[in-house]
Parts: structure tokens; sequence; C-alpha cells
């Protein structure tokens, strides 16, 4: 398989949520990869080598960032153009529009998110443009056209969100002409290279899942707070996500503790439950794990809750012991016996009667 950069792709198995949770079936970069380059074995994610191109499409897509590529870096190329800019010297030498195109990056347009693209577009002091000229005649088209689609739906989402919150800046998208195959190949090979050397600063180690993207859209969303509207009304956004917990909730804790990013938790007593939106990467286990089908899916609207992780209460139980375990439970109508014993006695109803009881039943 022809390969689009000498860089290689890996999998961080702590950060991919497969690992998390059994029940999970995210399957976005399986299905997103234009060569099947990436598979399920062992209920774990690995590439396949002999299929992979190193074209790093798949990147953007995972919502916890736990594939990456040593050769482009979505929030590194980002965090290096703004550094430029405040740059007394590097900033004279800046064009007036930053244009994102493949062989200028050396890395397909769909390495990036549309977080990633608000964070840009919103700090900097130049207009962004992305150019799909390449992208009709692109290998990682010829079966479908799902790179080019989620680049214009990544570029979309971008402009839509910085409508929303009332800032004056888009990302405009254009259709240059495109290179021969060759000429293609050799600008992205030789792109890549050189932004990886002109790139002289390391990335922070996040110990969270919370992906970096959000980490830096949240921190955007702060500095420019006073000047936008934090309130969404009608729209919804894929990265704004609030959770609703219905009265069928029984407090098992599942959810709780298979959250990766701690978005839900408890408070001291452990009878009520927390959300919070800035801390949801959108990953369902929650939904997955729920055996009662409590949990449903809104859409968060206040960006005061997300960029600042505020906790918003979903459900308070009331906690009493049972009657016969003697273990603390949530009470439902006034139940004194926890759904477990309750479960063991229905289903073992023959061991609990007595002799006499069963002489009668004979007789």
């Amino acid at each position: 398989m022809e390969k689009f950069f000498s860089s290689s792709l890996s999998i961080e198995r702590l950060k991919c949520l497969r690992n998390d949770c059994t029940l999970n079936d995210c399957k976005l970069c399986i299905e997103f990869c234009p060569y099947d380059a990436l598979v399920i074995e062992a209920n774990k994610l690995n590439i396949k080598s002999n299929l992979c191109t190193n074209c790093a499409s798949c990147v953007g897509i995972c919502p916890t960032e736990a594939i990456k590529t040593d050769g482009f870096d979505a929030n590194l190329f980002i965090m290096g153009e703004l550094a430029k800019e405040v740059d007394e010297i590097k900033s004279k030498t800046l064009q007036k529009t930053l244009k994102l195109k493949c062989t200028n990056l050396g890395a397909c347009l769909s390495s990036f998110d549309e977080q990633n693209l608000i964070t840009l577009t919103a700090r900097s002091n130049r207009a962004v443009e992305i150019d799909t000229g390449e992208c009709e005649k692109c290998p990682l088209n010829e079966k479908n056209h799902n790179v080019l689609n989620r680049i214009k739906f990544i570029t979309n989402e971008t402009n839509r969100f910085l409508k929303t919150i009332g800032m004056d800046k888009n990302i405009e998208i254009l259709n240059t002409a495109a290179q021969d195959r060759r000429g293609f190949l050799k600008a992205l090979f030789g792109q890549a290279v050189a932004i990886k050397e002109a790139i002289n600063f390391e990335l922070p180690d996040i110990k969270t899942k919370i992906p970096l993207k959000t980490l830096l859209l949240k921190n955007t969303l702060k500095d420019i707070a006073e000047k936008i509207n934090l309130k969404i009304d009608e729209e919804n956004f894929s990265f704004l996500t609030l959770k609703q917990i219905s009265d069928s909730c029984t407090n098992c804790r599942s959810c709780v503790e298979f959250c990766p990013t701690n978005a839900l938790f408890y408070s001291s007593d452990y009878d009520k439950i927390y959300f919070q939106s800035g801390k949801c990467i959108n990953c369902s286990i929650c939904d997955s794990v729920c055996k009662d089908n409590s949990f449903t899916k809104l859409n968060e609207k206040d960006l005061v809750r997300f960029m600042f992780d505020k906790a918003v209460p979903l459900i308070e139980h009331t906690i009493i012991e049972c009657d016969h375990c003697k273990i603390g439970f949530a009470s439902k109508q006034g139940s004194t016996t926890c759904p477990s014993c309750m479960n063991f006695k229905t289903d073992f109803a023959s061991m609990f009667i007595t002799a006499k009881d069963l002489e009668k039943t004979r007789s």
C-alpha cells in the first residue's frame, strides 16, 4: 500500500474508549478509514500496517485523541501558529490569511476536528481558509467521499458555532486547482518534514482522558467570554452535551465508575449524582452500562457550565438501610428491601418455604 507520509500512526491504549468498557461500541475511526486498516481484535483497536497509508485522516475523528501520528499534531500546529502571532519578529513575516491545505500542512485536513478549528479561528488575528482543491482527486476519496465530506462538515460546524456565539469570524472554503498525483505526494512528504522541524516545543503531558482539543477550546471561550453569547438557544453541537437521569435509576453506581473522564460523580454521601458537561466527551458509556436505561441525552445550552466544568445535579436518592442485608440502597416508593435482596427472594423463593408450609401445599 502506497504511503502518504513517512510518519506512522499509533494508538494510546489508555485513551481508547474500547479499553474502558467492553460494552462500549465506538467504531468511529474504523468506519471512517478509507482503507479498512483499523480493526478490533480481542476487543482492542489495532492498526493493520499492510493496509495503513499513514494518511492520518482518522486522527481528528477520535473523541479522546487516542490515535496519534508522529508527523503532525493539530493541537501543536494551532499553538505554534498562535505563538507566531504574538512573537514580535515572526508576526511581521505572516500573511494576512492562514491557509489550511494538505500540501501546506503535510497532513490530511481531517486531522482537525471542529474544536480545533474553533480554537484556531476564534484566537487568530488572521483570516482562516480551508482549501479542498486536492480532495476531489485524492486517493482517500476514491472509494467514497467520506474524507472530503468530513472536512466540509467540521468547517461548517465551526462556522455555525462561531455565528451562534456572535463572533464575526468564519472559515472560507476554497477549491483551488489540484496538482498531479506525483506532485501531490511529493508536496505532502516534504511539507510534513518541514512542519515537524519548524515547531520546536512539545505538548504538555495531559494526565486525563479529557482531550487537549477540549481543554484548549474551553480556555479560548474563557478568554473571549465577554465578547460572545454564553447561552445557546436552538442549536446543538456534538461537543456540548447535557445528561438527564430518570427516576428508574437504582443508584447502582456503574455509570459513575465507568465514566472515563469523571464527568459523572457522586456527592460525599452518595445520594446525588452530578454531571459536568465540560468533561463529557459524548462516548455514551454511561448509556451502555445503565441496565435501567435511565439516561437521556440533551444539548448543553450554557457555555459557562461547559467552560468552567460547573456541576449539575442529575438525581437525588433517599438512601436507607436494607432490612435484610443491612447495606444502604436507594429506596423507591418507601421500599425497605434493596433490589438485590428482592431479586434473591424472587429467584430462590423455594428456599424460604418451611417444611410446615410445604406440607400444607401438598395436602
